[in-house]
């Protein structure tokens, strides 16, 4: 059995201000598997190699994110929170 995988991601973030910004991820994603034993019935009859593919995008993210306390009076420590939505998508 081989399988190889290949992901990326595409993250576009937009800074508005010193405590407001937000963001988009596009994952990007590929598979592929090959095997001779999963598809032959009985094994050893047949040493052919069965594969399969999927290429596709991941779960694309959209997110808000700000920064609890002003950045210029808390430059030490600070709190980010966020709010955001994933959408599911498939591979093909």
């Amino acid at each position: 059995m081989i399988n190889h995988q290949f992901a990326t991601d595409l993250s576009l973030i937009r800074v508005f201000n010193s405590r407001w910004s937000a963001m988009i991820d596009v994952p990007i994603i590929s598979n592929a598997r090959s095997s001779k034993y999963e598809h032959n019935a009985p094994p050893n009859l047949n040493d052919e190699r069965h594969s399969m593919h999927s290429f596709g995008l991941g779960d694309i993210r959209v997110a808000a994110y700000r920064w609890l306390f002003n950045p210029a009076t808390s430059p030490k420590a600070n709190v980010q929170v966020g709010l955001g939505i994933k959408f599911a998508t498939e591979c093909l």
